[in-house]
């Protein structure tokens, strides 16, 4: 199977899965729940991973990559009808505006507004295309995680990227989009495999449940200055959790304020832990 057709397969998966789950919350009356379940679809998914996943099928091509294209299109349209249709209880002014720029099919209802609601199709829903670009994106977001602990800019080059799969599955999934990391992480020299040994040198690194990110930075970092400017950051960042664990450890804080402040401030705890681990980690690969 084509990389692209599975990348389409996956977002049509997750479409029916979104579908499913609002259409479970406007039953409770759980309004909350289902617009930010949308949300979630369409920004972190539709917007953030699949047009980006999209854009090298969308350049014109012959035979089979123009049968592609025209699928990827497709998909594309299709799914962002759905996605208006789904968000018009919420946005009904801005969605019937949508609706009339969007290309349909002869005999498609003129007006949103009269189109049935969409429901769930389990058979689209496919676990194991989800499981597989869910691997994919943990890869491309460990590279993004560590281009930004190290001020690597999003358009340098990254000359060497080793990948160390956590199993052999993961290790062919991410072998058959080598081609899509290679040019989504803009990366030079890309090695994967499970039998890679970590590599020695300068090398930042993230790893997950998925695979082992390693990162050549030479060339690429200015380990002084970037030692000085992670060490302040790392200040700074240890400032405000101190601050953050000190309001939560007072009882009268925790036993007066509304929930929703106390949850904030837990969150913010999280955010500013896992900040912390991060800087920790880049300076002490700065100072192998």
């Amino acid at each position: 199977e084509r990389v692209d057709s599975q990348i389409n397969r996956w977002i049509t998966s997750r479409l029916h899965r979104c579908i499913g789950d609002v259409n479970t919350s406007l039953g409770a009356y759980r309004f909350d729940e289902a617009a930010n379940r949308l949300y979630q679809f369409v920004w972190h998914e539709y917007c953030d991973w699949y047009i980006e996943f999209s854009k090298p099928d969308l350049k014109p091509g012959d035979g089979e990559a123009q049968a592609h294209r025209r699928e990827t299109i497709q998909t594309m349209l299709d799914v962002l009808q759905h996605i208006v249709r789904l968000l018009h209880p919420f946005m009904p002014f801005l969605t019937e505006e949508l609706w009339s720029k969007l290309q349909r099919q002869p005999g498609e209802a003129e007006h949103v507004m009269v189109t049935a609601y969409p429901s769930q199709d389990e058979s689209i829903v496919d676990t194991d295309v989800e499981t597989a670009i869910s691997a994919v994106i943990d890869v491309i977001s460990s590279i993004r995680v560590v281009r930004s602990t190290y001020g690597i800019s999003p358009g340098k080059i990254l000359p060497d990227v080793v990948i160390i799969p956590a199993n052999v599955a993961t290790e062919a999934i991410v072998l058959n989009h080598a081609a899509r990391i290679q040019g989504i992480g803009r990366i030079d020299s890309l090695r994967i495999g499970t039998t890679l040994a970590k590599p020695q040198g300068k090398y930042g690194s993230q790893v997950t449940k998925v695979a082992d990110v390693y990162i050549l930075l030479d060339g690429l970092v200015d380990f002084t200055k970037e030692q000085t400017r992670m060490e302040k950051r790392l200040t700074a960042l240890r400032a405000d959790l101190e601050r953050v664990k000190k309001k939560l450890g007072n009882a009268t804080f925790t036993a007066n304020a509304p929930a929703a402040v106390v949850q904030k401030e837990q969150a913010k705890q999280h955010e500013l832990q896992a900040e912390c681990d991060k800087f920790s980690l880049g300076l002490s690969q700065l100072q192998d």
